[in-house]
């Protein structure tokens, strides 16, 4: 291990770099339309994606927005320091804009302990993590609340056993770590720089409309709100229809509600940055609906609330969005939606008494049939443009999850006990 530097030799640079800015602008025009066997540009491998380096020094790194001159052995000593936060961005005489180490060949030997380093530092958080909720499932079964013990464990295994494997399996693959996986790790890094800046309008608009949903149950009740509006499949089937899509507003605790949320930031945020904001109340609503058809035909006798359903639809439609448009998509962004998707089928195979697979499988066939629909094959934009059609759609969505939330919130209001 390279011995780190004593912190005075590196200067630091009295300049605030502000990515957010840099990350908005394009400089490559994305609208011409382009054969479908030519090379697409996307704005992540934008040159001007990333800002200019800092004057009056060769070398140096940026950490927590500040630039740090150094020298090129120190550059070296710091990337390949053990206790000190992982460096994300760079820049030398090659570039005329900071860039990922994994960019600049001569780096490698540092980016790659930099790297290693990086994967036991998560591995080593993911087992503590997860032996965390391992311990609270325990404590929760001892107590006789065998669901909720499940739940916890669930938890346990997908944010600990999972990246733990996945960790274990990244570090083994180390030694054959190259020049070429720097380089693809640093686009992977682009991508995620430009990601954290675009716009998520409708994914928050959707997320407030489940969290005050959510405040209004707590208030009331959960029992209550869902004898009011959760998907009680014989009410559906006397005039009440209305439950196959309040039900996905509901959900059952703290728990579930934060997990579907995080979910719908993650899932509406890749939709509204490679498709257009257009599709998110399409796909809420209209996949929302198929999970709980699918569920009241396959499963008539056992109630169920939650998004879900709809959350599946999301996650069907980047399916397809990986899939036809994969010549200007991330080469990562397939293969993490199909994990995603095996996930949740192993996650819907050990809590079958608790999750409502059914919902599950009727969102996730709505969505690969609404990116049957909506993603063409033929690729003139690195984003999907909805047509006028489907934008009329979307503003129909949006009135019926507006209205649907009123109403919602209006019985579970009313509700009373008998």
């Amino acid at each position: 291990m390279v011995n780190s530097i004593p912190t005075a030799r590196i200067r630091i640079i009295p300049i605030r770099i502000d990515l957010s800015s840099t990350c908005h602008t394009n400089a490559i025009a994305y609208d011409a339309p382009v054969s479908e066997s030519s090379t697409l540009p996307v704005p992540w491998e934008n040159p001007n994606l990333l800002p200019a380096k800092p004057p009056g020094a060769d070398y140096g790194f940026v950490l927590d927005r500040q630039a740090h001159a150094t020298t090129p052995q120190q550059l070296l000593e710091r990337l390949s320091k053990a206790d000190a936060p992982p460096v994300g961005l760079v820049w030398t005489p090659e570039s005329d804009r900071l860039v990922p180490p994994g960019d600049i060949d001569f780096l490698f030997p540092a980016n790659r302990i930099q790297r290693r380093l990086e994967l036991i530092h998560s591995l080593k958080n993911s087992l503590y993590n997860g032996m965390i909720w391992i311990v609270i499932a325990g404590t929760v079964y001892g107590s006789a609340d065998k669901s909720a013990a499940l739940m916890y464990l669930l938890v346990a295994i997908f944010i600990g056993a999972v990246p733990a494997l996945q960790g274990l399996w990244a570090l083994w693959r180390m030694k054959h770590y190259s020049i070429a996986e720097a380089r693809r790790e640093a686009t992977q890094l682009r991508y995620a720089i430009w990601l954290s800046h675009r716009p998520m309008r409708w994914t928050w608009a959707i997320g407030a409309v489940l969290i005050a949903v959510f405040i209004v149950q707590m208030n009331v009740g959960m029992e209550g709100s869902f004898i009011a509006a959760g998907l009680i499949k014989p009410l559906v089937y006397h005039g009440q229809p209305w439950r196959l899509l309040s039900c996905a507003l509901l959900h059952g605790s703290l728990l579930h509600i934060a997990f579907n949320f995080m979910a719908l930031l993650s899932l509406g945020k890749l939709i509204e940055a490679h498709a257009d904001r257009a599709y998110l109340p399409i796909l809420f609503v209209l996949c929302a609906l198929s999970g709980s058809a699918m569920s009241t035909i396959l499963m008539p006798n056992v109630p169920s609330v939650g998004a879900s359903g709809a959350l599946m639809g999301m996650v069907g439609f980047c399916a397809v969005l990986g899939y036809r448009r994969r010549a200007v998509m991330p080469a990562h962004f397939l293969k993490a939606i199909m994990l995603s998707i095996g996930l949740i089928a192993l996650m819907g195979i050990i809590a079958h008494d608790m999750i409502d697979n059914a919902a599950h499988l009727g969102g996730f066939l709505g969505g690969l049939l609404l990116g049957g629909i909506y993603v063409r094959r033929r690729i003139t934009d690195f984003k999907l443009r909805p047509s006028a059609a489907a934008r009329l759609t979307a503003l129909l969505c949006a009135a019926i999850l507006l209205a649907i939330t009123i109403w919602t919130i209006i019985q579970i209001l009313r509700w009373r006990p008998t």
